[in-house]
Order: structure tokens, then C-alpha cells, then sequence
């Protein structure tokens, strides 16, 4: 990433498509093994939640500084990582929920 930001301009640096890329790759670096449609969701929860600017349903990153930029990554990391809580949390209810109903049938099975 850094050898990136040093073979741009600043114009090219500005631009909303680097500035896609480096936010995408910021938030990789905070988040391993991040998914496509994670990084969707995560992207389309924040700019919701803060209120962040957008054209066109997509993130406006135009003259966004670098600072700014690294806030907006560390709010869809942290996005990524409730999103993913929650889904792990949803999984073990599930999971303890089909063991109780299988524990019940059992029991009644011998009785």
C-alpha cells in the first residue's frame, strides 16, 4: 500500500477510485480473511449509521483526507467484526437450540 501511495499524483490520490482502493485495502489490513459481500455491508451500514456522503448509492471519497479515511476504515472494521460476532452468536443459539430439541426427543424416545 505504501509503495501505491507513492507512485500517484495528487490528483490521482484524490479521485474516488484510489481512494475506493485504499479504503478497501485499509480495512483488509484491520480485518483478515474479509470478504467481498462483507465489505459491501459493512461499507453500506456505515455510511448509513454516520451519515457519511454519498453520490449514486456508493461512498463519496472525494477529497477525503487521509485521517478521515483511516476513521471511515477503522468504522467498517469495526462493522465487519459486529457483523461477524452476531453471526457467530446467531450460530451457537441455533446449534445449542437443535441439541436441546435433540436431547428432548431422545429422552422421550426412552421413556
Amino acid at each position: 500500500m505504501t509503495a501505491l501511495a507513492f507512485r500517484t499524483t495528487r490528483d490521482q490520490i484524490t479521485g474516488d477510485t484510489f481512494s475506493a482502493m485504499l479504503l478497501h485495502a485499509m480495512v483488509e489490513r484491520r480485518v483478515k480473511n474479509l470478504t467481498d459481500r462483507e465489505y459491501a455491508a459493512a461499507m453500506e451500514y456505515t455510511a448509513r449509521k454516520h451519515h457519511l456522503p454519498q453520490h449514486a448509492g456508493l461512498l463519496n471519497l472525494e477529497h477525503i483526507s487521509i485521517g478521515r479515511m483511516d476513521y471511515i476504515a477503522e468504522l467498517v472494521a469495526e462493522a465487519v467484526g459486529q457483523d461477524r460476532l452476531s453471526r457467530g452468536t446467531m450460530e451457537i443459539a441455533r446449534n445449542g437450540r437443535e441439541l436441546g430439541q435433540a436431547e428432548k426427543k431422545e429422552r422421550n424416545e426412552t421413556a
